[in-house]
Parts: structure tokens; sequence; C-alpha cells
């Protein structure tokens, strides 16, 4: 089993879910580093020597999970994992997923730390999936260990 784990996908893809998923089954605290990159508090992106101060208390653990879109400030905690798992699933799906998390956080049944903006969102989406492709050959040269894992392998993760 793998002691340090670093979950990457595009904006939808089911990071988070997985991340809290393998976290309870493995004991294994997690980490979602939208929340180093951003303070909920104030509502802004935190100083660049921040982030590196909450990078280095998680990397102080002997186990952790992460999730994130694959920020280049967090390259450190990438190149220190054991295993990356890169969720890459179809674009319909991601969509439908936007689209329904756009509509469960404005009905307030899902918390967000960010302002809801479905136009925001697409933005990130689009970006994450265009640069996909160059991104995974990149975090492969970062880490020899990255696992590219579809919706159903994500399932089957989680199970």
């Amino acid at each position: 089993m793998y002691k340090k784990i670093y979950i990457i996908g595009p904006v939808g893809s089911g990071k988070t879910t997985l991340a809290k998923c393998l976290s309870k089954k493995y004991n294994i605290p997690y980490y979602e580093l939208d929340k180093v990159v951003h303070d909920d508090i104030k509502h802004c992106k935190r100083s660049n020597e921040e982030i590196e101060e909450l990078t280095n208390k998680i990397l102080e653990n002997d186990s952790f999970i992460v999730e994130d879109v694959g920020r280049e400030i967090l390259s450190n905690i990438r190149k220190s994992c054991d295993v990356i798992y890169y969720i890459k699933i179809n674009r319909i799906v991601l969509i439908f997923r936007v689209i329904r998390r756009y509509f469960k956080r404005l009905f307030k049944m899902e918390e967000c730390t960010y302002k809801n903006s479905l136009v925001i969102t697409f933005k990130w989406l689009f970006n994450d999936l265009k640069k996909q492709d160059n991104f995974i050959g990149k975090i492969k040269n970062d880490n020899k260990n990255v696992i590219i894992i579809s919706n159903r392998e994500v399932n089957k993760l989680i199970k």
C-alpha cells in the first residue's frame, strides 16, 4: 500500500471524493490543496511563503493523501509522493458534474469556499482539459509511479 498519495484531475473529476474515501479506508489524513493555496477565512490567495509553510507541514507526515488540479507551486509535494493518480474522465461527464455542483452550491446543498460561478468553473475545466496531455507527461517526469485512472477505476478504488 502507498503511504503518500497525490490525486490529480480536472475540476469535477472526483478528486475530493476519492481522497476522502481512501483516507477513511486506510486511516490516512487527506488534504485539499485548494485550502493550502486559498485562505477560506480571508477569501484570498495565500502568499508563496504561506503556501510553502503549509506544504512543509504536510510533508512532515509519514503518510498523507493530497488532491489538487496539479498546480506547479505544489510540485514539491507531488515529487515526494509514492504514487500519483491522475483521474481522466469523459468530458461530457465532467460538464454534467460541474453543472450539478453549481446548482448544489447555489441552493446551499454543498459548501463552496470560492465564488460560485458557472462561467469561471467552466473556464477552469476547459483550461485543465486543454493542458491535460502535456501535464500528464510532465508529472510522469516528476514521479515515475503515475497511474491514469478512469471513472470506473475510481469507483473500484472507493469500494
